[in-house]
């Protein structure tokens, strides 16, 4: 009988016949960087400021080539003219895992920009960046520290916290004059971005004191092809209590999933509390949502903050990561507190987890050190 296609041999493309020649004809040998990644100790990941401070890491492992990006908030760029620190938010890829781009400046403001989120569209289209940016309040005011007030002109007595979004097409490259502003504050922070498979770009933040509600929700605002809408607070997360950190993912099936640390409302912005537990929840649109759970517990009672969501290599299996006074600890999300809860081998804060092509191997970022002068950290790890 004749071969079936399934039996017939193959003959190689001839561009692969010329890849091959020019690696000795091994496959093995031609294999890129970032799929021959082993266990690394932990280094520090942006040099350069170590009387500094560097904090609020985002990473992107990107496969259009294979790429590893990190955004992060640092002061390196020293004071304004005026002696306002500068505090803005930077870039900084590798492609073999051990040698990185010096950090690119993507935030250029008198204001202050912390806590960036980065991502990029489906099939290797646009970089998306967003981020929360501070003014200082009175306007003018420069000074926001215990050596120079209270007693000193030009101290600062609050902020005014909003949401600003940005677009690239290489991620390294940003402009000023292009970021956006999403919300109008006087409280929004900590914001998620996320570039769904149909094409929508998703910004979740956390929404403080609009309108003049003093609870702190969750909110979104969405960019489809009719532009950026306004924003508005997540449906089906019912609660009397703050809501902080949020972090969604999109799973396969157009099914997103989202962690958040929520705590008692009484304690205003202070979300390091004992009262302060990791959530989960899903969406089919990722703007009502449904099974709210806890994941940290709840007891016994344990500060549970800075939850971040990351899956295996073939994005079928997810773990929820977090801190609290024992260390990072990780829980598959469909698996049962405390049985299934395991200790993960980070020391510091802001953990970070992603999948790299390296079978195995997953590349961990952190901050470390103590206040004022933290570093981003990070390893390759099993």
């Amino acid at each position: 009988m004749l071969h079936s296609q399934a039996m017939r041999p193959r003959r190689l493309r001839p561009a692969l016949v010329l890849v091959l020649a020019a690696c000795g004809g091994s496959r093995q040998s031609c294999r890129a960087p970032l799929e021959d990644l082993s266990t690394t100790d932990p280094a520090a990941l942006t040099p350069g400021n170590e009387s500094g401070q560097d904090e609020d890491p985002s990473i992107l492992i990107d496969r259009f080539p294979d790429a590893l990006f990190a955004a992060f908030y640092s002061n390196r760029l020293g004071t304004h003219p005026d002696g306002l620190a500068r505090k803005e938010i930077f870039v900084t890829r590798s492609t073999d895992g051990k040698s990185w781009s010096a950090p690119g400046q993507a935030t250029d403001s008198h204001a202050w920009s912390f806590y960036p989120s980065l991502v990029r569209e489906r099939g290797g289209g646009n970089f998306h960046l967003a981020w929360m940016r501070w003014h200082l309040l009175p306007d003018g005011c420069i000074y926001f520290d215990a050596q120079h007030c209270p007693g000193t002109a030009g101290c600062c007595t609050g902020t005014d916290r909003r949401i600003l979004h940005n677009v690239s097409s290489d991620g390294l490259t940003w402009s000023e004059s292009a970021a956006q502003e999403l919300t109008a504050g006087p409280d929004d922070e900590m914001p998620n971005v996320v570039a769904a498979a149909d094409g929508r770009i998703l910004v979740y933040f956390v929404s403080g004191y609009r309108g003049g509600d003093t609870q702190r929700k969750l909110g979104v605002v969405v960019f489809d092809g009719a532009g950026w809408h306004s924003p508005v607070l997540l449906t089906g997360l019912d609660s009397t209590q703050n809501d902080s950190f949020p972090q969604v993912v999109e799973r396969a099936g157009n099914s997103f999933l989202m962690t958040w640390t929520r705590y008692d409302q009484a304690l205003g912005e202070n979300v390091f509390d004992p009262s302060a537990e990791t959530m989960l929840a899903t969406s089919s649109d990722g703007l009502d949502w449904t099974d709210v759970r806890v994941a940290s517990g709840p007891s016994p009672a344990k500060t549970d903050v800075f939850p971040f969501l990351y899956s295996d290599l073939s994005g079928a299996f997810w773990w929820v990561l977090w801190v609290n006074e024992d260390g990072v600890v990780n829980l598959p999300v469909d698996g049962i507190f405390p049985q299934d809860l395991a200790k993960v081998d980070i020391s510091g804060y802001s953990p970070r987890v992603a999948p790299t092509p390296s079978e195995g191997i997953y590349w961990a970022v952190w901050v470390g050190g103590s206040d004022p002068t933290q570093q981003i950290m990070y390893r390759f790890m099993p």
